[in-house]
């Protein structure tokens, strides 16, 4: 295994980009194929949670959005609505399915998402989306909230495999992934069932052995798809 340049777009069928303005970012990810994830332990669950949890019951992701400055969490019914308009905001600039499209957000708990804010990023993200390396940095400070630098990575393996990956986390990060967002991509074949299989053990030897200040996040989410443009498993 080697370390390579270019994050989440070093993998094939990747392309992505993110603004950020003052507080307020947007990171919006485009990439279809098989797609799994693991969630928060809290048993309080944010809206975006929800609904992407909703939307991998197919086992099949064609795009990502992810705000940063608004957790949209306790914020009840609005917020689920909030959180659908946020994928169907994605789904429109793509011309995609807004059941395939998973939403994420970090930031302020117990304040209702402003849309217009979203609204006014969307277009920009959508246009800006691109498979080089700037669009995986672009979208890495997107989600940033305390973070002070971004935090991509990417690997080749030996058969030519490539993984890549982009998160969020700073401060509070555990138990159990506290206010971790992480999004991850392979260009691999691969079943929902092994990505999920594959993701917990992953997930429960790493981000969830980590302790900062004991807190347990309601957005902690960690996603990956396998586009399976590499042909084989």
């Amino acid at each position: 295994m080697k370390f390579i340049d270019g994050g989440i777009c070093a993998v094939k069928g990747v392309s992505a980009w993110g603004v950020k303005r003052d507080k307020y970012g947007l990171a919006l990810i485009k990439a279809d194929g098989s797609a799994a994830g693991v969630f928060t332990r809290n048993r309080v669950i944010a809206a975006p949670l929800i609904l992407t949890r909703e939307h991998l019951e197919r086992g099949r992701l064609s795009a990502v959005i992810a705000n940063s400055g608004n957790a949209n969490a306790f914020t009840g019914p609005e917020g689920i609505k909030d959180a659908r308009d946020m994928a169907k905001l994605a789904a429109k600039g793509l011309g995609l399915d807004e059941r395939t499209v998973a939403v994420a957000s970090t930031g302020v708990i117990g304040h209702r998402l402003d849309l217009d804010i979203i609204r006014s990023q969307v277009g920009a993200v959508t246009a800006g989306l691109t498979d080089s390396a700037n669009g995986s940095t672009a979208a890495a400070r997107a989600i940033m909230t305390t973070d002070t630098f971004s935090k991509e990575v990417a690997v080749e393996l030996p058969d030519g495999t490539r993984i890549g990956g982009i998160a969020k986390g700073s401060g509070m990060i555990a138990p159990n992934m506290g206010t971790m967002l992480a999004f991850l991509y392979t260009d691999t074949v691969m079943d929902p069932g092994e990505l999920g299989e594959y993701l917990k053990r992953a997930v429960d030897k790493s981000l969830n052995m980590v302790v900062v200040d004991g807190d347990t996040s309601t957005n902690d989410i960690v996603l990956i798809t396998a586009t399976g443009q590499m042909g084989h498993t």
